[in-house]
């Protein structure tokens, strides 16, 4: 008897269930209303047409694939209500189910937001388990999701995969908003595999600077997104600093290394004398030479950090450096003579000692009026 009523209910509520895949609601919806009266879905006759599936899913699961194939030939207003009413049959189901996890890999072409929301709902207020990170990841590398319905398995994801899908939500337009989350989440998620923070704070800001960009808009991107990073670290310049020097000391020298180093020092002006040690090693290392893009980077950086920049460019720029480093930064209207001159007298006897006769000479014959008439002329 009991497996009588379970066939019969379940072949009504399938055949229920499969109205949502057509133009008009079941007619029983309408049986009262008044001749003429025309049927067509809104939110209650959807809500109606879903509550009965919803409430007997919990004790067959295996109804979730006949629920995600309707989802996927369903309406766009029905797939919203739908997404919005799962809630307590998907948690009432939870992470375990082995149909919920098959449903997850292997969803009808069509169903990929219904698997990404189900993801997000197990793992709201728990960690995710590992056969759901496997499932929802399985999905992804078919090319069957978006990168951001990989947000709330993050923190069961190997350090390789989370480098890998970084680029993609750091240069994508569309997903920025979704990029603090995704700091957060690796800042102060725990993984489920070792109990730590899946990144730290310096090994994220390194990883930023290896993202390759391509164009301009990739580029404004991931300096913003540096910034975000740098608004999220208000405790951790420690880290910063730990950051900046592996990327000096591995010899990744780029733009974004000196944006960094200035929006470091702005965020956190106690940086000041490391950000002076910081500019040293980066003369000392002249990535310029093999990359002359560099050089107009370094001069706003050091312009901007000024007077921490000062010893740098005293005595560790060649002549020739230096002179091309005053010309760079009056094109770009800032002459730093006046100020060079002034900070001098604040290094010691032996300090003074390392400014090359050529910059010492350029420094004390400078006048301003003088440079005034020159410009003027």
């Amino acid at each position: 008897m009991r497996f009588f009523f379970r066939g019969d209910v379940r072949e009504y509520l399938v055949s229920s269930i499969n109205y949502c895949t057509r133009p008009v609601p079941p007619p029983q919806l309408y049986a009262y209303e008044k001749e003429g009266t025309k049927s067509e879905w809104d939110d209650a006759s959807i809500r109606i047409t879903l509550n009965l599936f919803l409430s007997i899913l919990p004790l067959d699961h295996s109804l979730i694939h006949t629920l995600a194939a309707v989802y996927a030939k369903s309406s766009n207003d029905i797939k919203r209500v739908t997404l919005r009413t799962i809630d307590s049959a998907i948690k009432s189901m939870g992470a375990t189910s082995e149909h919920l996890l098959e449903m997850i890999e292997n969803c009808p072409q069509g169903a990929e937001t219904f698997a990404a929301r189900i993801v997000h709902l197990l793992t709201e207020r728990n960690p995710p388990t590992q056969d759901l990170v496997n499932r929802i990841t399985a999905l992804y590398e078919q090319g069957r999701t978006d990168v951001r319905s990989m947000i709330p398995v993050l923190s069961g994801l190997d350090k390789d995969q989370i480098l890998s899908i970084l680029p993609k939500f750091v240069l994508t337009p569309i997903n920025q908003k979704s990029v603090p989350i995704v700091f957060n989440k690796l800042l102060a998620g725990r993984s489920i595999k070792t109990g730590l923070h899946p990144m730290g704070a310096g090994e994220l800001l390194v990883a930023l600077h290896k993202i390759c960009v391509e164009n301009k808009e990739e580029n404004s991107l991931l300096l913003q997104n540096i910034d975000v990073l740098l608004t999220q670290l208000t405790a951790t310049k420690d880290a910063i600093g730990s950051a900046i020097d592996q990327l000096c000391d591995d010899g990744i020298f780029s733009e974004t290394l000196f944006y960094t180093v200035t929006r470091s020092h702005k965020n956190f002006p106690a940086l000041g004398g490391f950000i002076s040690n910081v500019l040293v090693k980066i003369a000392n290392k002249k990535p310029w030479k093999n990359d002359p893009n560099l050089w107009p980077h370094f001069v706003r950086c050091a312009v901007a950090n000024a007077p921490h920049s000062y010893f740098a460019i005293l005595t560790v720029l060649t002549n020739h450096e230096f002179d091309e480093l005053l010309q760079q930064s009056r094109k770009e209207g800032t002459d730093v003579l006046g100020s060079l001159r002034d900070y001098i007298p604040s290094l010691s006897a032996h300090q003074q000692k390392k400014i090359d006769h050529h910059v010492r000479e350029i420094i004390m014959e400078y006048r301003p009026d003088r440079l005034e008439n020159k410009e003027n002329v």
